[in-house]
């Protein structure tokens, strides 16, 4: 699993995946990512790595960088968190 995707799971479970069931959503998600069409994995992909780069752009760091609370903070902040849903259930 790419960073950038290792870096969207924790930012959007704010955890930082060392513990209990965090730690297997990565090995879980590469099993979901490897069942689905190939340009399905690919856009996934090239998703999580525009969000990291965005990141990257706006705080001089990578999401994996970040640790999970402040990715969380960030992706709730950032332009790219849903609109259609209320912060809170971020």
């Amino acid at each position: 699993m790419s960073a950038a995707v290792r870096g969207l799971v924790a930012a959007l479970l704010a955890d930082a995946g060392d513990g209990g069931w965090p730690a297997g959503v990565p090995r879980r998600l590469d099993g979901l990512l490897a069942a689905m069409p190939a340009r399905t994995r690919h856009g996934f992909r090239a998703a999580a790595a525009a969000v990291d780069a965005y990141a990257a752009a706006r705080t001089g760091r990578r999401l994996d960088r970040l640790g999970p609370g402040s990715g969380n903070k960030y992706l709730r902040g950032s332009p790219l968190a849903p609109r259609c849903c209320p912060c809170s259930t971020w």
